[in-house]
């Protein structure tokens, strides 16, 4: 997998998790957008791994879902730069661990 792929591997991963962090908290993208100041159709375009998020937007969206920056990436596979390990999984723990 090259580069290119596998940062749209981590969009998508990353949006299909801010969906459940949202629907968890029973708010449409109508909502979640109006809370926190952007457009639906951007908070759309990030939940199906469209968009490349901000760190501003991204803060915006962890304070309107209520949760920490390190559980609205929970669960997000990073690939590793390091050929010897296919990827890096955000643990709770904060421990980096290799797949």
């Amino acid at each position: 997998m090259d580069h290119a792929e596998n940062m749209t591997s981590v969009r998508t991963q990353f949006g299909a998790r801010i969906r459940e962090l949202r629907e968890r908290e029973g708010l449409t993208q109508q909502k979640l957008a109006l809370m926190i100041g952007i457009d639906r159709t951007y908070l759309s375009g990030i939940e199906n791994g469209k968009r490349n998020v901000s760190f501003d937007n991204l803060v915006k969206i962890a304070c309107g879902l209520d949760v920490t920056l390190w559980e609205l990436m929970r669960g997000v596979e990073i690939p590793s730069q390091q050929p010897s390990r296919t990827y890096y999984v955000v643990r709770e723990n904060r421990q980096y661990l290799g797949g």
